[in-house]
């Protein structure tokens, strides 16, 4: 169980609330709030060893209303229970990326467009580094853009991220279980200034837009 403030807002009849005595804490629950943390790199310990464990996570966009029917997650999601049920506070499970080592990751985000135009964002990317280039982890977060329409698969921390040894890197997101995928994109290649653009497309393999067209803007 966890609890987002929900922030008062207003606009058409597609709100959560238009009235201010609504503003407060919104408590969401989680069926199956249980997940397994790859380490990026296999660890051997041994007896008497001492190691440290950094486990990361990211707060960015973890939250979001939604007025649409179906929920992008399968638990999460509080409705409006005095309107619409079409209306929800949505948040995407708090995961963790587990590091091993004291050094500070590098951190990127990207807007992404899955119709190949950086014109609009329809989700986003945010990969852990190490120091020294190599993949950590990461998560993918929904991301609301009035030029975009709906993108779902955003969701979720990423299952795999590794590196293809050519300058490509494999990312893949979890889909609904913990052996399955949602996006998968094998081919892409990290920016290195912001405002920059990647593209490529996503794994024929990919359960979600197989073949389709991805642009990632670095933030």
């Amino acid at each position: 169980m966890c609890t987002v403030l929900l922030d008062h807002y207003t606009g058409t009849s597609d709100v959560i609330s238009n009235n201010i005595a609504d503003l407060g804490p919104v408590t969401v629950n989680y069926s199956g709030c249980v997940n397994e943390y790859i380490l990026s790199n296999p660890v051997t310990v041994a007896d008497g060893d001492s190691i440290m464990v950094n486990l990361f996570v990211n707060l960015e966009n973890i939250a979001w209303a939604r007025t649409f029917v179906s929920n992008s997650i399968p638990s999460g999601c509080q409705n409006n229970e005095l309107g619409d049920d079409n209306q929800a506070i949505c948040m995407a499970y708090p995961d963790i990326v587990a590091y091993i080592g004291a050094a500070t990751p590098t951190v990127q985000t990207y807007h992404v467009s899955v119709e190949g135009s950086s014109n609009s964002t329809d989700g986003q990317f945010i990969l852990l580094f190490n120091p020294d280039g190599s993949p950590i982890g990461g998560f993918t977060r929904p991301y609301y853009d009035p030029a975009s329409s709906d993108a779902p698969g955003f969701d979720t921390p990423l299952r795999t991220f590794s590196s293809n040894g050519d300058g490509t890197y494999t990312l893949g997101n979890y889909g609904s279980s913990a052996t399955s995928y949602d996006r998968l994109i094998t081919d892409f290649i990290p920016a290195t200034t912001p405002g920059a653009v990647v593209s490529g497309v996503h794994d024929a393999t990919s359960p979600r837009t197989p073949g389709d067209t991805y642009e990632a803007t670095l933030q």
